[in-house]
């Protein structure tokens, strides 16, 4: 009986190994230099926003439509003058109608339909961009003719991306760590009373010097609302563990 029940265990190990279960933190943070990443005290990238608005400006008409754009990123569309119920008779039949002939859409690069709500009489759609099933810090927001849905006006930022590895090399455990190190907490291994540490996967798109830099990152937030509301937010690269961006605020 003990025989049987070593060799079902046996299998049971093999089986789980062979299918890779359990398998992600033993390939997480090999070969890092984790004293160096816990001492860093700048950031590689002196914004923590995304920086579009670096990017030159320009405006564009297309027949009815009125474009505003960032370098190649459509930012802004525009489908006929506010009041002037007759210009959206050209508007395109639904947001997903343009996004499909205007942005450079993939299979594994996508817009998701987030939220649909009504506000000032005003009815909009809220799609975020989503890379092989990971969040993009990006959006689409597109309002709608009250009346009939057709689509008036629309702004936000599509991410054009390819070929870039999803799985994180650094672990969220040492993620944790090293945007505890970077905050003000310092060295302390926990937030402490009153604090929380958030710590979500996510692509950022930085622009620097005008060229799009886009990383997979732990987008770690440190906030407490006692005695004042505080927030710290860590961006780390989730393949080399290097801080890309910090930004604090406090009201």
């Amino acid at each position: 009986m003990n025989t049987k029940i070593f060799f079902l265990s046996a299998l049971l190990l093999t089986m789980l190994g062979v299918c890779g279960c359990g398998g992600d933190d033993e390939e997480q943070d090999i070969g890092l230099d984790e004293k160096a990443l816990l001492s860093q005290t700048e950031p590689l990238y002196k914004s923590s926003r995304s920086n579009i608005s670096s990017l030159p400006q320009t405006e564009k008409k297309v027949g009815d439509w009125r474009f505003v754009m960032y370098g190649d990123y459509i930012t802004e569309v525009s489908f006929g003058s506010f009041g002037n119920e007759s210009d959206y008779a050209k508007a395109p039949a639904s947001a997903e109608a343009f996004f499909e002939k205007y942005l450079p859409l993939t299979k594994d690069n996508y817009l998701k339909l987030e939220e649909e709500s009504t506000s000032g009489g005003r009815y909009h759609k809220t799609y975020l961009q989503y890379y092989k099933g990971v969040m993009v810090k990006s959006l689409y927001t597109c309002y709608y003719q009250p009346d009939d849905k057709t689509p008036q006006y629309m702004h936000g930022i599509f991410i054009p991306i390819s070929n870039l590895d999803v799985k994180p090399h650094v672990s969220e455990k040492l993620a944790r760590r090293i945007a505890m190190s970077f905050t003000s907490k310092g060295q302390q291994e926990t937030p402490g009373e009153g604090w929380n540490l958030s710590a979500e996967l996510r692509i950022t798109n930085y622009i620097i010097d005008g060229e799009p830099h886009v990383h997979l990152v732990y987008d770690c937030t440190l906030w407490s609302n006692a005695p004042w509301s505080s927030e710290e937010n860590v961006a780390i690269d989730a393949h080399t563990g290097r801080v890309l961006a910090y930004s604090m605020a406090i009201a």
